[in-house]
């Protein structure tokens, strides 16, 4: 999982807008609120030793983490009518330098 949008518009509305390169996107899932703390509960873990760890889609580890600390506040503001603005802060999230690590 590399990217979030969070939009409360109507479905077809939001897929009508998106253009998506095949290149850097294999599929697109539509959760709510709950269904995303699930996915995330059930992520496997690439890293695992055991095969049963492993099972499951996996995620970034900085995904994990930012719905952890950010995506819900964020998803309740939505969901309230109100504007997520920018914070200003760049968050330095538990899992950001395993990432960084990974990709090298």
């Amino acid at each position: 999982m590399d990217y979030i949008l969070l939009a409360q518009r109507p479905k077809a509305e939001i897929e009508g807008c998106m253009s998506l390169n095949p290149n850097e996107v294999e599929e697109v899932r539509w959760v709510s609120q709950e269904g995303c703390k699930d996915f995330v509960q059930r992520a496997g873990d690439p890293h695992a030793r055991d095969e049963a760890a492993r099972d499951g889609d996996w995620i970034s580890p900085w995904f994990g983490e930012i719905e952890k600390a950010l995506l819900h506040p964020w998803w309740s503001r939505i969901r309230r009518g109100e504007a997520v603005p920018p914070d200003g802060q760049i968050h330095r999230l538990k899992g950001a330098q395993e990432a960084m690590d990974m990709s090298s």
